[in-house]
């Protein structure tokens, strides 16, 4: 996947968000650390994606952070952070993100 050429942008971003989600199940957290700053620059400087786009797959990012800084101390976060989830207006892969937590809790 990172080899090909994609020429709609929207590909590129649905790519880069399966391979994040790909790194998150194999636990390979140097990997998904390093696409998840690369995909913010990407969506950053990106100047055809609209600002719902640009937020939506910020906001996932975001998400995606506390999810991975959860120690085995903070799972009394977890309803915490589904909420600031369901309370989000623009949020890409939220059914994913939401999966993820209910496997930590």
């Amino acid at each position: 996947l990172n080899t090909i050429e994609y020429n709609d942008v929207f590909y590129k971003i649905d790519v880069r968000k399966l391979l994040i989600k790909i790194y998150y199940e194999r636990g390979d957290y140097l990997l998904l650390d390093s696409s998840m700053n690369a995909f913010r620059v990407f969506i950053h400087r990106n100047t055809v994606v609209s600002s719902h786009h640009k937020t939506s797959n910020q906001n996932f990012i975001n998400f995606l952070y506390k999810i991975i800084r959860l120690g085995p101390d903070d799972l009394g976060r977890v309803d915490e952070i589904k909420q600031e989830i369901d309370e989000t207006p623009t949020l890409a892969e939220r059914k994913w993100l939401t999966e993820k937590l209910d496997a930590l809790s």
